[in-house]
């Protein structure tokens, strides 16, 4: 008994069929006996295919989390299975129910999610592209796409906020710059707003109601104590990972400069999580992280000043690097009321995002960096993406 909502079911064994079925429903016998499976996917896809004396359901998800799934078994140890990117049970052996060691049901839960860019020579968005149009390829080998979404399709967006000391009095120009950022996304968007000093507060939760959005951004008041960006950055993954989704971002204003840059030699300044952790849990998520930076420097440390210039340094570097590593861009204002521009700029770039996922053809988690490579087959075409994961 196979279901799926978002996915598809594939069966390449000889199945008798139980009443109705279709590209979501399949119930059946293969006919070798044993307990029966019950396999459920949210958002994956079911494949039921022979392997050397063993016979396989395969679920492939898009969510990693074991709380999306419902897997069961009869006499079987599903409820053995744990999270993780990937989980197998191999719950069938002759002492149990009179079967053979070989007769195994193997659970295998891994997609490769990837939001995609793709421009002309010019720089120009190429938005009407199909699944058929691209190639990808993990580690050098052609990999098959089982889930496309094209660049219409609706957005999780979290928009971050920067409320720290260095930004107290940009503060109105911001907020009118985010409104008019939330009005330039489509009314499909789910949208949430969160911000940070010390402390990481969420605005709004997600919800495509633009009013309530903007009404929530004009209530936002100066809380100007600390900046703790890279603790911000993680909850916000966190909060992100509730969307359930694969078409994910992030729009992140600041100037980057996390306290710890500030009192590299402060206990009190330490962050709950270091920028190599960030960027290492970046690397696994399905995020899109956009930073616009706000150049704060001048004012902080003062005109012709050193002091802190070596923090904003690396800051820019650290801000740079999550774009990359995530297949964005980072963007820059110069001065707060730069902001709108570069606002509508962002919007755009979100617009022109393809999601597609894939199924590694080698399964192999022993830890080590899988190259991600993505080709389209037209003239100049300029293709961006995450640039690999690591096999866990």
């Amino acid at each position: 008994s196979l279901r799926t909502i978002r996915g598809v079911i594939e069966s390449r064994l000889p199945v008798t069929i139980f009443g109705e079925t279709d590209a979501h429903l399949l119930d059946g016998r293969i006919g070798i006996g044993g307990s029966p499976v019950i396999a459920r996917s949210q958002r994956g896809n079911i494949t039921v295919l022979p392997e050397a004396g063993s016979r396989i359901a395969s679920i492939s998800q898009t969510s990693d989390q074991l709380g999306k799934r419902d897997f069961s078994s009869s006499n079987a140890n599903a409820s053995g299975l744990k999270p993780g990117p990937a989980s197998n049970a191999s719950p069938a052996t002759s002492g149990d129910r009179g079967g053979t060691v070989d007769d195994v049901i193997k659970l295998e839960a891994r997609l490769v999610n990837l939001n995609v860019k793709v421009t002309d020579a010019a720089g120009k968005t190429l938005p009407a592209l199909r699944k058929e149009d691209f190639v990808v390829l993990e580690d050098d080998v052609r990999q098959d796409v089982s889930y496309f979404e094209p660049v219409t399709a609706p957005l999780n967006i979290v928009l971050l906020l920067d409320l720290s000391g260095s930004t107290e009095r940009k503060i109105k120009v911001m907020k009118k710059a985010a409104q008019k950022f939330v009005d330039s996304l489509k009314p499909g968007d789910h949208i949430a707003i969160a911000a940070f000093t010390r402390r990481f507060y969420i605005i709004s939760n997600f919800t495509t109601d633009h009013k309530l959005l903007k009404d929530r951004i004009d209530d936002i008041k100066n809380r100007h104590a600390g900046t703790a960006y890279y603790d911000a950055m993680w909850a916000t993954l966190d909060l992100l990972e509730e969307a359930n989704t694969t078409r994910k971002a992030i729009v992140v204003l600041t100037d980057g400069v996390d306290n710890s840059l500030d009192h590299p030699d402060s206990a009190e300044f330490d962050p709950r999580h270091g920028f190599d952790e960030l960027l290492a849990r970046t690397i696994e998520a399905d995020a899109t992280i956009y930073p616009i930076y706000l150049d704060t420097e001048y004012e902080t440390i003062g005109a012709g000043g050193r002091s802190g210039h070596d923090a904003y340094v690396t800051a820019r570097k650290q801000l740079q690097a999550l774009a990359d590593q995530t297949g964005a861009m980072m963007f820059k204002a110069e001065r707060a009321e730069d902001l709108e521009g570069v606002y509508q700029q962002v919007a755009a770039e979100l617009h022109s995002l393809y999601s597609m996922a894939y199924a590694p053809k080698v399964v192999r988690k022993d830890g080590k960096w899988r190259k991600i490579g993505i080709a389209v087959g037209l003239p100049g075409a300029k293709v961006r993406t995450k640039r690999g994961y690591f096999a866990k």
